[in-house]
């Protein structure tokens, strides 16, 4: 659109929305005040629409929430990370069928959180009975 074909708009401003006006002009972040209200109108009828839409929240609740999912996440990553290991566990524990005592078993919760951590926390019974085949054919063998 050119200059021409704009519409001409009287607008009158309070001394000290002019002065921030001048001062954005000055900083370089618009080439003229005409560029600085199309540019404010345009800002400004987009949150209208956002606000009319019902998808806009204040800055300070967006943060809460924001806070809040992180905390939640964090509580989940956890959780979810003890009950994997608990989950490598009695796969291990599946597999070899046999009774342990507490230091084995503490041996075990270790070399579970090892598993899980190597894992990224996909650990099955598979693998482990997999494991347990090719220990009991032996090293050197290979399974199909």
């Amino acid at each position: 659109m050119s200059e021409n074909e704009k519409d001409r708009l009287t607008v009158r401003v309070e001394p000290e929305v002019r002065e921030e006006i001048e001062r954005h002009l000055e900083r370089g972040d618009s080439r003229s005040m005409n560029q600085f209200l199309n540019e404010a109108v345009r800002h400004y009828l987009d949150y209208l629409d956002m606000k009319r839409a019902g998808s806009l929240l204040p800055r300070e609740i967006m943060a809460a929430i924001d806070g809040r999912l992180g905390a939640f996440e964090r509580n989940m990553s956890r959780a979810l990370f003890k009950v994997s290991t608990e989950v490598d566990m009695t796969n291990a524990l599946i597999a070899g069928l046999g009774q342990l005592s507490q230091d084995e078993l503490d041996d075990l919760r270790a070399s579970s959180v090892k598993n899980v951590r190597a894992l990224n926390g996909m650990t099955s019974l598979d693998k482990y009975m997999r494991d347990r085949e090719y220990r009991e054919a032996g090293a050197g063998e290979w399974l199909d």
